[in-house]
């Protein structure tokens, strides 16, 4: 599999660290910067860069992209705006340590978000705050994103939907 990798200088130290995990895994990867750390560098262009390549590379082979930035909200957004793209963000662990969804049950971990997003929205980018989780919880968080597949299905045509391009007049 092939993992793309971005981010800002929020993330920088944390998308090196992961990607000499990866890489030492056998991953193959596609840096899509910041390749030097930059204070006062913008996140928007290297999720540009990342999105536009997961974006051409879907057909052709089995790819993910994992992208940071302080909170990982901005950094999906811009990702989103891909047909094909689909990001989720994750900030780490909730802070009350009690993980309760609208229905009132407790779910299963604090990685839940990801497993769901991947099994059910076929997510292929994970947007990561980097200013919430420590290394520790982002490698779970990568090793959850990765092995995860997707159910297919019912979620099929949601996925269909969410790739239709609908515009509102």
């Amino acid at each position: 599999m092939n993992i793309i990798l971005a981010t800002d200088h929020a993330g920088f130290e944390m998308k090196e660290q992961l990607k000499a995990v990866l890489l030492e895994q056998g991953y193959t990867i596609q840096d899509c910067g910041a390749t030097t750390y930059q204070p006062d560098d913008d996140y928007a262009m290297y999720m540009h860069f990342a999105a536009q390549t997961l974006q051409l590379g879907l057909k052709a082979q089995e790819m993910r992209a994992i992208v940071f930035g302080g909170s990982g909200s901005g950094e999906a957004m811009v990702c989103n705006r891909y047909v094909g793209v689909r990001a989720v963000t994750w900030y780490g662990p909730s802070p009350t340590g009690m993980i309760i969804d609208s229905w009132g049950k407790t779910a299963q971990d604090e990685y839940e978000i990801i497993r769901i997003a991947r099994m059910h929205n076929d997510a292929n980018v994970l947007s990561v705050g980097a200013r919430f989780i420590n290394s520790e919880q982002l490698m779970r968080a990568v090793e959850v994103f990765l092995v995860t597949g997707f159910e297919g299905g019912r979620h099929t045509s949601r996925i269909a939907e969410i790739d239709s391009q609908m515009t509102v007049s």
